[in-house]
């Protein structure tokens, strides 16, 4: 009879302060200025959860897989991303062959960033820390994990919860490149809005 064995996940966890802000009431003259400081602080911590990502584009665009494509659409207090990923070549036409994710899952460890607050209830200095999770588990990259990525870099932040009376419905494009994305969305209420942005995904960490 064989020994029974037992598989221990290692984790890691760290904690430390990035910056503060005053948490004035709404009705103070310079609320919305600290609140937008905080916000800052809080997405710059957000951000680092794509560094991960950084190793998985490496190995895709040199397997030709250029950009990665994901459709999102809601409003009426719900909404998110849609359907599954597109795989994109040099010139964004889809890829027709199957894609083994398992193949691109990522060598190094996996760290989750997390911002904490605490503010004090007599100076109203709150302090934001990012709150670190490193998982030593290797687990198979899947389509939902690398959507959760996306969800924690923050690409629907701007429409939050989606409780706006309207809709909004667009599409998120990377570039496994370099991480660069472009978002592109069509926002109603009365009538439609276009809107565009872009950037990269890989920041300077956070102070």
């Amino acid at each position: 009879m064989d020994a029974e064995r037992t598989t221990y996940i290692m984790i890691a966890r760290t904690i430390d302060l990035v910056g503060t802000y005053i948490d004035y009431n709404t009705e103070h003259k310079d609320w919305w200025k600290e609140h937008q400081k905080g916000e800052a602080i809080a997405n710059k911590i957000k951000k680092l959860n794509a560094k991960p990502l950084k190793e998985i584009y490496e190995k895709m665009y040199k397997d030709g897989i250029y950009y990665l494509s994901l459709h999102f659409e809601g409003g009426h207090d719900e909404g998110g991303f849609e359907d599954g990923f597109k795989y994109l070549d040099k010139a964004k036409n889809p890829i027709i062959f199957d894609i083994d994710l398992k193949k691109y899952n990522p060598d190094g460890w996996i760290e989750h960033w997390t911002p904490l607050e605490y503010v004090d209830p007599k100076t109203k200095i709150a302090q934001i820390f990012k709150y670190c999770v490193t998982s030593y588990d290797h687990k198979p990259l899947t389509e939902e994990w690398l959507q959760s990525a996306w969800y924690d870099f923050g690409f629907l932040e701007e429409w939050g919860s989606f409780a706006f009376e309207g809709h909004v419905n667009g599409d998120v494009i990377v570039s496994t490149k370099d991480g660069k994305y472009e978002v592109e969305a069509s926002q109603s209420f009365e009538e439609y809005e276009d809107k565009s942005f872009d950037g990269s995904m890989f920041e300077e960490d956070a102070a």
